[in-house]
């Protein structure tokens, strides 16, 4: 960040914050979390970078959703949303669409969480993104296995592990219940 700073290169600078505020997030500080996302976010905005103005959006989202403020972190979703849509960014689409699916979950509203994982699937299906099809896999039991439709729940599951083994050296990101985030498996 000093050294972005000190060479007057914005893009790095506000990739910098991005990464501090994501460190703050995984430690569950909230607060600084946001702080250093709303730096980011002015100057994606400045300079221009819409695809990570959308970015930055989500992760804003999901700091404001771990604070425990759902209609914030609601808000920034749908506009991290909006903007993947603009640009044509169909992994950040079929992200945000995923996170949209937690805080919803989140929320006791499972079957609109339903809606937007399936939607969140078929994009990682059309764009190759198996990371996120594995993990949207996993939401997707969660939510059937909150609703107590084990035999669904076990599908999906099944689904995820089968896809899984196919790819062993990828790293997933699996929902954590208790953060309200995906957790690095």
């Amino acid at each position: 960040l000093a050294i972005a700073r000190e060479l007057g290169d914005r893009s790095g600078e506000g990739h910098a914050l991005g990464i501090i505020g994501i460190a703050y997030r995984a430690l569950h500080d909230a607060l600084r979390s946001i702080e250093f996302f709303q730096q980011t976010l002015a100057i994606m905005r400045e300079i221009g970078n819409r695809r990570e103005e959308a970015n930055t959006l989500s992760n804003l989202g999901s700091a404001y959703q771990i604070a425990g403020d759902a209609r914030q972190a609601l808000d920034l979703y749908e506009q991290a949303l909006r903007l993947a849509r603009e640009i044509g960014d169909l992994t950040r689409e079929g992200n945000v669409l995923g996170e949209l699916g937690d805080l919803l979950l989140s929320l006791d509203k499972a079957q609109k969480a339903i809606e937007f994982f399936e939607q969140s699937l078929a994009i990682a299906q059309e764009t190759g993104n198996r990371r996120g099809e594995i993990t949207t896999l996993a939401r997707l039991g969660n939510v059937y296995l909150s609703l107590g439709d084990v035999p669904r729940a076990m599908q999906y599951a099944k689904l995820g592990l089968e896809l899984a083994r196919q790819f062993p050296d990828l790293p997933l990101y699996l929902p954590d219940k208790h953060s309200g985030r995906s957790a690095l498996l």
